[in-house]
């Protein structure tokens, strides 16, 4: 049994009511933009919140996921320069010998 709450005065009701207990309002059953999960908000307000609440997770993820490539990234970018000077260090190391 779902409960909602009455647009005008806020009481609890049951979605299949004919009229509110506490003031009286006859309830438009075929069409019932006021019904709402006894959370105080309408409807539209909750899709919007769950609308936002996705977008913002969706953009967290993305941002996360720059930040774990990027840091892939410095670091591949890192070793590649490293290997580079220990190559170059080496090839030093072997002409001085020699020479």
């Amino acid at each position: 049994m779902a409960l909602y709450r009455c647009p005008k005065c806020g009481e609890i009701v049951r979605k299949d009511a004919k009229k509110c207990a506490t003031c009286g309002l006859w309830f438009d059953l075929e069409h019932e933009p006021w019904l709402d999960d006894c959370s105080g908000k309408p409807e539209h307000v909750r899709k919007e919140e769950k609308r936002l609440k996705t977008i913002a997770i969706v953009a967290l993820a993305v941002f996360i996921s720059l930040v774990i490539g990027l840091s892939i990234w410095g670091a591949r970018t890192t070793h590649k320069y490293v290997k580079r000077l220990e190559r170059e260090s080496r090839v030093g190391a072997v002409t001085q010998s020699e020479g």
